[in-house]
């Protein structure tokens, strides 16, 4: 089992970069309404992200992980890879 730095650095190297823009606005608390329409794509492509998200963190970790609940408390507590944080403009 992964520490939960390790987990989280595994992780956000796993993601893609449409997954990461999900994760990033996510960390900033907002819904999925709020980042389908900062990421100018639906809802359901935005939940589409977030099980792939889980599903990646399920294949790391061994059991399931909640995104809320488990994966965002996760990168609250240890951050986004410094060397691999982009900035994604606020519109």
């Amino acid at each position: 089992m992964y520490s939960q730095c390790h987990l989280g650095q595994q992780l956000w190297r796993k993601l893609t970069s449409a997954e990461r823009q999900v994760l990033a606005c996510a960390l900033n608390h907002l819904s999925d309404r709020d980042i389908a329409n900062r990421l100018h794509c639906s809802q359901h492509t935005v939940r589409s992200h977030i099980r792939n998200i889980c599903g990646k963190a399920r294949e790391l970790h061994g059991h399931p992980l909640k995104f809320r609940r488990d994966i965002l408390p996760l990168f609250w507590q240890t951050g986004l890879p410094e060397s691999d944080v982009v900035v994604y403009p606020v519109k």
